[in-house]
């Protein structure tokens, strides 16, 4: 499993961007890329599935990423919790675990 931040000056440079996760996805071991957007509460997953790669976007407070190579789902609440603004994040990790 990868992760990777993706900042607002990766996403001008898109081609650079796709050309990376083509090169990640090339490399055997890797089961999935797991894409987390630095300035939204975005997750993109890519995933393998036989010598194809599956897509899912997630997004918003309430959504959740599921990482099945290691059997843990992260809410995005808590991947963002010390990232975004208060008013964007209004859950934190003390609350989910209680």
């Amino acid at each position: 499993m990868l992760f990777e931040v993706i900042s607002p000056s990766e996403l001008q440079h898109k081609r650079d961007w796709d050309q990376k996760r083509a090169d990640l996805q090339a490399v055997e071991g890797v089961q999935e890329i797991i894409e987390i957007f630095q300035d939204e509460m975005l997750v993109h997953a890519y995933r393998r599935q036989g010598a194809a790669w599956t897509f899912e976007s997630i997004a918003g407070a309430e959504a959740k990423v599921m990482l099945p190579s290691v059997g843990v789902s992260v809410p995005l609440s808590a991947l963002y919790e010390r990232v975004l603004p208060e008013a964007e994040c209004p859950v934190t990790v003390s609350s989910m675990t209680s």
